[in-house]
């Protein structure tokens, strides 16, 4: 997906299969599969697949009701 922020929204990103690299404001952890991460709405962040096996990932988006 590349660096971004959601703007007003919080997302959930949940691992399907692989090993995601989450770089939330540019410290970077490490997502097994089965797990799942809440990224803060306004957060830099971005997704990166540095394994050698196939990452696949859903993210759900939802705005908090904040301007």
């Amino acid at each position: 997906m590349g660096v971004h922020a959601t703007a007003a929204k919080e997302e959930l990103l949940f691992v399907l299969e692989g090993e995601a690299t989450l770089l939330i404001d540019g410290a970077a952890t490490k997502v097994p599969a089965g797990q799942a991460v809440y990224v803060p709405p306004d957060t830099i962040h971005d997704v990166a697949n540095e394994g050698l096996t196939l990452l696949s990932y859903v993210y759900v988006t939802a705005t908090t009701g904040k301007p």
